[in-house]
C-alpha cells in the first residue's frame, strides 16, 4: 500500500528543493548583472538613481518634443510682436515729426501761448500743448487739417505711445515664456544625454527585464541589498547540498549532526548565511570603511560563497556557538554555601 503522507512529503521536499535552486541561480543572474553596470556606470551615479534616470527619459522625450513645438510657436509670436513694435516705431516718429512741424508753424504765428521759445515742452507733452492750442482755437488755419489727421487713433502719439507700451509687455512676457521654455528644452536634452549613457550600462539589466527574469521584479533590488538576498540564497542552497548529501547517502563518513528535520537545517542555514554577512561588514565598519558593501561594488561570488560555506556548515556553527556559550550559562555550577550553624540552648540545670 502506498503511504501518500511519505510521498506527498517527499513531493513538497523536492519542489522546495528545485525552487531554492531556482531562485539562488536567479540570484547570481542578477547580481552578475548588476555588477557589470556598476563597472560601467559614471563615478558617483548609483544604480538605482541610473534606473530611474532611464525610465525618465521616456517622459523627457515627450516634453522635449512638446517644448520645441511650444518654441516654435513662441518664436512665431515674438517675430510678429517685433515686427509690429517697429511699425509703431515708425508711425510714433512720423506722427511726433508732424508735431515739431506744427509746432514750428505755431510758434512762427505767435498765436499760442502755450508753444513759447522759453518752455517749449519735449516728447508726448510737445503733442498736448499743441492739441490745446487747436482746442482754444490759437493755431493758424493752415495747421488745422494736420492737426485733425494726428487726432486720428491711428496718428495719434498718445495712443501709439500706449499701444507701445502694451506691446513691449506683451513682447517680455514672450520673451520671458521663451526662456522657461528654452530652460526645460536644456533640462530635457541633459537628462536625455545622461539616460543615454546609463542605459548602454543598464543593457543588461534591460534584457533580463524583457525575459522571464524581470516578472520577479528582483533586478530592481539595489546591488547592496541584492547582496543581503543572495547571501540568504546562497546560504539555504548551502544547507540544502549538505542535507541532499545526508539523504543520498546516508552512511558517510562526514562529521555532521544527524537530523530529520529537513526545513529546520535548511532555515537556519539561511538565517547563518545573512549573520556572517552582517558579521563581515561589521567587521569591515569597525576596521576601516563600509563604503564598498554599501555601494555594493565588492564582489558578489565572494559573499556568494561564504553564504554557501555558512549554510552548509550551519549546523558546526551553532555546536560552536553552544559549546563557546559560557557568558550567561556555565558548565561548572558553584558549590552552595554550608548551612549556618544553629546555636544549641543552655541546659537548664547548669
Amino acid at each position: 500500500m502506498i503511504d501518500w503522507y511519505t510521498y506527498a512529503r517527499g513531493t513538497v521536499r523536492a519542489l522546495f528543493s528545485l525552487a531554492i535552486a531556482f531562485f539562488f541561480l536567479l540570484g547570481l543572474l542578477v547580481s552578475s548583472a548588476q555588477q557589470q553596470v556598476m563597472a560601467q556606470l559614471d563615478a558617483g551615479t548609483s544604480y538605482s538613481v541610473a534606473r530611474k534616470v532611464v525610465s525618465d527619459s521616456g517622459q523627457a522625450r515627450s516634453d522635449l518634443q512638446a517644448a520645441l513645438a511650444t518654441r516654435k510657436i513662441l518664436q512665431a509670436e515674438k517675430r510678429g510682436l517685433e515686427l509690429r513694435a517697429a511699425d509703431l516705431d515708425g508711425a510714433l516718429y512720423a506722427s511726433m515729426a508732424s508735431v515739431d512741424q506744427i509746432v514750428e508753424s505755431i510758434q512762427h504765428s505767435g498765436l499760442c501761448a502755450r508753444l513759447n521759445a522759453d518752455g517749449l515742452p519735449e516728447g508726448i507733452a510737445r503733442w498736448g500743448a499743441v492739441y490745446g492750442c487747436y482746442r482754444d482755437g490759437t493755431v493758424p488755419d493752415g495747421d488745422k487739417p494736420d492737426i485733425q489727421q494726428l487726432v486720428d487713433p491711428a496718428n495719434d502719439p498718445t495712443k501709439i505711445t500706449e499701444r507701445a507700451k502694451r506691446l513691449k509687455f506683451d513682447l517680455q512676457s514672450v520673451e520671458l515664456t521663451l526662456a522657461d521654455s528654452d530652460a526645460r528644452i536644456k533640462e530635457a536634452q541633459e537628462l536625455i544625454a545622461k539616460s543615454g549613457r546609463a542605459s548602454d550600462a543598464l543593457m543588461i539589466v534591460t534584457l533580463l527585464d524583457q525575459s522571464f527574469v524581470g516578472w520577479f521584479g528582483i533586478t530592481h533590488i539595489p546591488p547592496a541589498l541584492m547582496q543581503i538576498v543572495l547571501c540568504f540564497l546562497s546560504g539555504l542552497f548551502g544547507a540544502l547540498l549538505i542535507t541532499l548529501v545526508l539523504l543520498v547517502y546516508p552512511n558517510n563518513d562526514l562529521s555532521f549532526t544527524q537530523t530529520n528535520s529537513f526545513w529546520n537545517r535548511i532555515l537556519l542555514g539561511g538565517l547563518i548565511a545573512v549573520g556572517v554577512f552582517v558579521m563581515i561588514a561589521g567587521g569591515v565598519a569597525v576596521l576601516g570603511s563600509s563604503e564598498t558593501i554599501l555601494n555594493g561594488q565588492s564582489n558578489f561570488l565572494s559573499f556568494c560563497a561564504i553564504g554557501m560555506l555558512a549554510g552548509g556548515f550551519s549546523d558546526r556553527f551553532a555546536k560552536w556557538l553552544s559549546d563557546n556559550a559560557t557568558i550567561l550559562v556555565s558548565k561548572t555550577q558553584p558549590r552552595p554555601l554550608p548551612d549556618a550553624a544553629v546555636p544549641t540552648p543552655a541546659d537548664p540545670e547548669n
